[in-house]
């Protein structure tokens, strides 16, 4: 009633009225400790101690994660699967909030990101691109054209935008050689 005669005396009042009195009471309690405006979270309160045991779980087995808490990529179904087991210990079996996990995709995503496991970024991938063999193949064009009587000023100008194209690869894949070794 406190905060409405409040908001009433301000101008406010026809404004917030529909608001029930346990609403403003709650808003004037998060403005006193500084948290209007911050969100809450709403749901089911995570087992802090079944994902610790999770936690521990994963780091045991040196094949899931990595020295810097990277996680291989298809590895899903294994944390799936050491999730399982550890919900199957004693100290969980009763607990319901553990047995009620569905551990799917989504659930294992925020698991890991909550707990600042990534996904492991594989090294760039080697490019295939062979310089010569494209020459080669462009220089097969070039005799097949003039073979079949193109002249020369149109063959070279329609072969000009291919040779382009051919060199800024090159030049793309040296500088991601360089900045890779550096």
């Amino acid at each position: 009633a406190a905060a409405l005669s409040r908001l009433s005396d301000a101008g406010y009042g026809g404004r917030f009225a529909g608001l029930g009195e346990k609403k403003l009471q709650d808003w004037e309690q998060r403005r006193a400790v500084g948290m209007l405006g911050v969100r809450r979270k709403t749901g089911p309160k995570p087992n802090v101690e079944f994902e610790k045991a999770l936690i521990s779980a994963l780091v045991a087995d040196p094949s899931l994660v990595g020295p810097e808490g990277t996680i291989g990529r298809n590895a899903y179904a294994q944390v799936k699967a050491i999730a399982r087991e550890v919900r199957l210990q004693p100290e969980f079996k009763d607990d319901e909030r553990v047995q009620r996990l569905s551990f799917s995709d989504s659930w294992v995503t925020d698991f890991l990101t909550k707990n600042e496991l990534r996904k492991a970024k594989f090294g760039q991938r080697k490019p295939n691109f062979k310089r010569d063999r494209a020459q080669s193949k462009v220089d097969e064009v070039r005799l097949s054209l003039l073979e079949l009587g193109f002249p020369v000023n149109v063959v070279e100008n329609s072969l000009r935008p291919l040779m382009h194209y051919i060199e800024s690869r090159q030049l793309r894949i040296d500088k991601r050689r360089a900045t890779a070794e550096a």
